[in-house]
């Protein structure tokens, strides 16, 4: 009985597939800015329902990527949880310094597209995927059917990929059985303290998402 889901899935997949690509917008050059830095984001091309929360999304991950709470919760973070446990590994060689300064450099200029092929249907669907960082020069995907979202946790997404092109990953998320330790690892745990930033009083901790440190 699994064939016909599975057909029906990627049957349907196609026809929001085909409806995206006529509904998307493109943003280009946009300028992220406050009295202490610029940063000129690449291209969005992102469904046009969705241009004024991913405008603030790439905003917000700048401002919160700049502020003195993000290095201040991030050197709490990692002086306290990355020297024991299975995730220990992936911080190996990151302290704070080198961290945002690896943001920084990789936020400006990054493009962003949005995917809503089958391929990212099925991704969805059976493994919770919401985006990946595409390779060294192209741009970020996010999948277009978990863009039902609010701008803090689509600027997680962001700022996870953006420590992927930074050199940071989360090997754990390749081993069955390993996902609690995965989002102890650095691109989970930057993306959650930026989310909790974001959202102040109004976060809550999520155990699919979120560290059990950030508890």
């Amino acid at each position: 009985m699994l064939a016909p889901k599975i057909f029906l899935l990627l049957a349907l997949g196609l026809m929001l597939s085909h409806q995206s690509r006529s509904q998307k917008i493109h943003i280009t050059s946009y300028i992220c800015s406050d009295s202490l830095t610029t940063v000129h984001m690449g291209e969005m091309v992102v469904p046009k329902e969705k241009e004024q929360v991913f405008k603030e999304a790439a905003c917000m991950a700048v401002q919160i990527l700049y502020s003195k709470e993000f290095r201040k919760e991030l050197t709490k973070y990692i002086a306290n949880h990355t020297n024991d446990g299975d995730y220990a590994e992936a911080w190996q060689g990151w302290d704070v310094d080198k961290i945002i300064s690896g943001l920084k450099e990789h936020i400006n200029g990054i493009t962003v597209i949005t995917d809503g092929s089958p391929a990212e249907l099925w991704d969805y669907t059976f493994f919770g995927n919401l985006a990946w960082d595409g390779d060294s020069s192209g741009p970020i995907r996010l999948n277009q059917f978990g863009l039902n979202r609010d701008a803090a946790s689509i600027a997680n997404s962001f700022i996870h990929e953006v420590s992927h092109r930074a050199g940071m990953g989360h090997p754990h998320s390749s081993i069955r059985g390993a996902w609690e330790t995965a989002i102890c690892e650095p691109p989970y745990v930057i993306g959650s303290i930026l989310e909790k930033i974001a959202k102040g009083n109004a976060w809550t901790w999520k155990k699919a998402a979120d560290c059990k440190c950030l508890k």
